[in-house]
């Protein structure tokens, strides 16, 4: 379980559209103000040069620090054991036909406090905080917690008399020694 870093501070979203956030005093001595129009973030899923809504909601104009980090992940135990912090998911089905029935996660947002995000999906995961050691926290965390073993790849099987390469799946045997023969 993923659980949030300690934060000494705190900002109340206004609106799910638009969040204002006085940051600072300007040049004048008057209060700065920033308008967040969250029309072009996503609704679900991160974009590497914008965060999405319930982010950019909860930050507003605010220090905003990003974690990233590739992998592989196991998204239904973490949905399971995180399923009270889950913010955002998509789940995908498999049509009647199909004849791998699985069910799985895909662009899954967990909230693990007022300004804590963590967003997932099959191979990456974002951390978003207030500070850029409690962003990567999020990440180690749900990193060290969820992370699935490295999938093994077979390699290229090269035959000298031909000028063919063929591709080994993992796991299956190439030749056996048979002395009987």
């Amino acid at each position: 379980m993923v659980t949030a870093p300690e934060s000494k501070t705190t900002v109340v979203s206004q609106s799910p559209r638009l969040s204002e956030t006085t940051h600072g005093l300007g040049d004048s001595g008057s209060p700065v103000s920033l308008l967040c129009n969250l029309s072009g973030a996503n609704a679900f899923c991160d974009d590497y040069w914008k965060p999405h809504a319930p982010v950019v909601a909860a930050f507003g104009g605010e220090r905003l620090h990003i974690c990233r980090l590739s992998g592989s992940w196991d998204l239904d135990r973490a949905v399971s054991e995180n399923a009270g912090t889950l913010f955002r998911s998509i789940r995908i089905l498999p049509s009647p036909s199909a004849k791998d029935a699985s069910v799985e996660w895909d662009d899954l947002t967990f909230q693990f406090g007022h300004r804590a995000f963590l967003y997932a999906d099959r191979n990456r995961i974002v951390g978003y905080a207030s500070t850029s050691i409690e962003a990567e926290q999020l990440v180690t965390q749900f990193c060290k917690a969820y992370s699935k073993p490295p999938v093994p790849s077979g390699g290229v099987l090269s035959d000298p008399t031909r000028a063919r390469h063929r591709p080994v799946p993992a796991g299956r045997v190439i030749s056996r020694y048979n002395p009987q023969r």
